[in-house]
């Protein structure tokens, strides 16, 4: 069977993370993680979100209105595609720890997820 290599080429862009498609995969992970692990109305409580999609709509406007997204728009800084992922290994992680049970403690979600990986996205 013979591939078509514009569409293998394609299908490898969709799966990279990428400066631009950072703040989407971020958003799309940290919900999912956070509406696994932590019981909604907790989640309600701390962030306002009432379900996941409104969290992925909202975590990704906001991180693509920040400031350091902006400078990488901009051309300031880079993007680190080995930390982004690194960072997302990690949050995503979180939902195999023992205590993500759909009433974890959100104190608990947030040390768990936590990664100086994320820090380093855009450098």
């Amino acid at each position: 069977m013979k591939t078509n290599p514009i569409l293998f080429c394609f299908a490898l862009m969709l799966g990279c993370t990428t400066g631009n498609n950072y703040p989407t995969k971020y958003a799309n992970t940290v919900c999912d993680s956070m509406f696994t692990c932590i019981d909604n109305e907790s989640i309600e409580t701390f962030t306002g979100y009432d379900d996941i999609d409104e969290c992925k709509e909202k975590e990704e406007e906001n991180y693509r209105e920040s400031s350091i997204f902006d400078s990488f728009e901009e051309g300031d800084v880079e993007f680190n595609a080995e930390a982004a992922d690194r960072c997302l290994n990690e949050i995503a992680e979180v939902k195999n720890d023992s205590d993500c049970d759909g009433e974890m403690n959100i104190i608990s979600y947030l040390a768990d997820a936590a990664s100086e990986d994320c820090a380093e996205v855009y450098e």
